[in-house]
């Protein structure tokens, strides 16, 4: 059941009270909120396209949202948001957003000069699913002996931290 006093009255005084604030005796001056009197208007817009944004709930909404941001709101405040939203989110969600943008890293190229300077180079960019699926398939494909001292190696590397 809803609170019937919670909509306000129904007995034609809120009517009264609007006749009362329209008054020309009424001196009080509208209330502006900090944002509408000194924020800047490329804040202001942004702040308009977010919430069209957040009311279509759809892809041209927020790509609408991301290319007036692009134009009117400089790089570090662009980062700033970003940050923030993906802050908000589990470890999961703000992987698969990132990946959504950045893509995967992709199979890993083919060692040049230094195969492990160039194995970090590629877990440095790829996504924790790519690094898991990577690092279990080269565990199972190595020689018996190399998984043993792999476990002794990581072993070791546990007792020191």
């Amino acid at each position: 059941m809803k609170n019937a006093a919670a909509a306000g009255p129904r007995n034609g005084a809120h009517k009264a009270e609007k006749k009362h604030l329209s008054s020309s005796k009424d001196t009080r001056k509208r209330q502006r909120s900090a944002m509408a009197e000194y924020g800047h208007p490329d804040y202001k817009g942004a702040a308009k396209m977010l919430g069209f944004a957040l009311a279509r709930q759809n892809f041209e909404g927020w790509r609408d949202f991301s290319d007036f941001s692009a134009l009117a709101l400089s790089d570090d405040e662009r980062t700033s948001i970003s940050w923030a939203a993906l802050r908000s989110l589990d470890t999961s969600h703000a992987e698969a957003v990132a990946k959504a943008i950045l893509g995967d890293a992709g199979s890993p190229l083919p060692a040049f000069l230094s195969p492990m300077e160039d194995a970090r180079w590629w877990a440095s960019f790829a996504s924790r699913a790519e690094r898991k699926a990577y690092a279990l398939a080269s565990f199972e494909a190595l020689h018996l002996s190399d998984q043993q001292a792999f476990i002794q190696h990581i072993s070791e590397i546990e007792v020191a931290v």
